[in-house]
């Protein structure tokens, strides 16, 4: 049961996104080079009007799990139409850029004029735009039996095959939105679980050897705005609760929820949360197209709250099955 100030909240969130969806493509879109704009969400507001894939998949998955808890929900048509979107967007390799399709040759990085932007000119697949694309049309598939089921089905499996080939030879995938291979990393395993991958898949294996490669003895992960730079892992000076969450979160979705690697990075998450609920600042875990670090103040609000309730969600959930229990040596 929902408590009023749960119920308030989420009936907020609803009538935000209810708000902010683009209903509608710009007029003569072709004549301009447009991409379709109906039915995705951007990255601010309506009126911003330039919808993006994993805005519209986040906002696609927060509709549907609203419904799930409260019942309200947007139109039917309204959720076909960012389906119809998203599916729009994804690229011959299989992956989803960011507001539209890849349309140019590399080449045309030679004529980059920014300052501080890589790979800037077009718009590329991404491991995360991937990841969270693939999440939602699973989503939908899980709502919606029968609607897109070849579509999207072909889809996510196409998605798949982009992650495959994006991951390295260590296990990890390159983030270009986050600091840099906790983050993309932690979007590979999601994306590959909603593909279906098994948790003990040689792909899963190898991205959860990674992650438990690089954490500190104290419980955390942490990680330098250098790695976006120099495209190889180097560790921060001390744990960051944002990286600990990320890390903490892909071990949960890939099934290593109840060992000793999650445990602790609990505890240091604990132990770092101050009395009044928050968490001390802490580097940059923020970028943008690897090269432009971004302090997202939001991001030490979220992460760490998210991944402490995750954690306490899979342990009241084994709970309800003594059998696992035993299994993992907790009863």
């Amino acid at each position: 049961m929902l408590d009023a100030h749960s119920r308030s909240l989420l009936d907020s969130a609803f009538a935000y996104l209810e708000a902010n969806q683009v209903l509608e493509d710009v007029p003569e879109r072709e004549r301009c080079f447009r991409h379709a704009s109906k039915g995705g969400w951007p990255f601010s507001s309506r009126a911003h009007g330039w919808p993006i894939s994993d805005c519209t998949a986040e906002g696609l998955k927060a509709c549907l799990a609203i419904e799930a808890v409260t019942g309200q929900s947007l139109p039917r048509w309204r959720l076909d139409a960012a389906v119809e979107l998203m599916l729009s967007l994804q690229n011959p390799d299989g992956g989803w850029a960011t507001y539209e399709l890849t349309r140019g040759p590399s080449w045309l990085e030679a004529l980059n004029a920014s300052d501080c932007f890589r790979d800037i000119m077009i718009d590329y697949s991404y491991v995360e735009c991937t990841s969270a694309c693939m999440q939602a049309l699973r989503a939908y598939r899980q709502r919606f039996d029968r609607a897109y089921a070849d579509r999207i089905e072909r889809a996510i499996q196409s998605g798949q095959r982009f992650l495959l080939a994006a991951q390295r030879v260590d296990g990890s995938w390159e983030g270009s939105w986050g600091v840099c291979f906790s983050y993309g990393t932690w979007f590979g395993i999601l994306g590959l679980k909603a593909a279906g991958a098994a948790d003990d898949s040689p792909e899963i294996v190898r991205a959860c050897a990674f992650l438990l490669a690089h954490q500190r003895a104290d419980g955390s992960w942490g990680e330098s705005i250098e790695s976006c730079v120099k495209r190889y892992y180097v560790p921060s000076e001390q744990g960051q609760a944002v990286m600990t969450a990320w890390a903490t979160l892909a071990l949960i979705a890939a099934g290593r929820a109840q060992t000793a690697a999650v445990a602790r990075a609990i505890e240091f998450l604990t132990r770092r949360q101050r009395s009044d609920g928050s968490f001390p600042a802490e580097g940059i875990a923020g970028v943008f197209n690897k090269t432009c670090a971004i302090h997202y103040d939001n991001y030490l609000k979220i992460f760490p709250f998210w991944a402490l309730v995750e954690a306490q969600r899979s342990r009241e959930l084994l709970l309800r099955e003594p059998r696992k229990l035993q299994e993992v040596g907790l009863s």
